[in-house]
């Protein structure tokens, strides 16, 4: 009251209760009545309902915030999507320089010379399939694979290399179960692929992504 009179009328919003407890939400106008010479004689106090309004526009704020989560998840879904479709270019640029390559020479040039290029950040190596078909051994490398990768391994020990036909193997670090070469510390995912030489098998590349990438 001591405000109204001061400022004239003061306006305020909250929530009020009927003579039949009923609660509404208000707005209310409280206006300070002065006689002609000036002097306070009372006050008017004028009180709207207004609780559809507030309901109104606790769903327009629901509806906004929901729509701004969609278009959050939509920018989201699109980047994810533009990251597979550079990782498939990626892969079909090194796959057609892999596919024209004649032997192993070839192959390990292309890698070596390609590899890190094609996958910024990535570490990569390549096991070339000895004569016996039993054992790979590395042949070329790029980044940093760490010393958990071995410098040989056992033909049967890996997935692309047991697999028939033209394989891929895309393996997050929770995948089971693992080859021994996919231990790489300090990166997320690992991509290894077969690779061949006029028809025949010639070895596997293992390709590991850190976490950001």
């Amino acid at each position: 009251l001591e405000q109204a009179a001061i400022q004239g009328n003061l306006t305020g919003e909250g929530w009020r209760c009927r003579k039949d407890e009923t609660q509404f939400f208000a707005y209310e106008v409280l206006t300070a009545l002065h006689a002609g010479d000036g002097r306070l004689t009372g006050f008017s106090l004028i009180t709207r309902d207004i609780t559809a309004l507030r309901v109104a526009a606790q769903a327009r704020d629901v509806a906004e915030d929901e729509l701004r989560a969609s278009k959050q998840g939509l920018e989201h879904s699109v980047t994810e999507l533009e990251r597979h479709l550079r990782e498939i270019g990626t892969l079909n640029e090194l796959s057609d320089r892999l596919q024209a390559s004649n032997d192993v020479e070839e192959v390990t040039a292309a890698v070596t010379r390609t590899g890190d290029a094609l996958f910024p950040g990535s570490a990569g190596v390549l096991f070339q399939l000895k004569a016996s078909h039993t054992v790979a051994e590395v042949a070329a490398s790029w980044g940093d694979p760490s010393t958990t990768v071995p410098t040989a391994m056992q033909v049967d020990d890996c997935w692309a290399l047991r697999s028939s036909g033209n394989v891929v193997y895309l393996e997050s670090k929770h995948s089971l179960p693992p080859c021994p070469h996919a231990g790489t510390k300090g990166f997320a995912r690992t991509l290894r692929l077969r690779l061949h030489a006029r028809e025949e098998v010639i070895g596997v590349l293992h390709i590991a992504f850190p976490e950001s990438a």
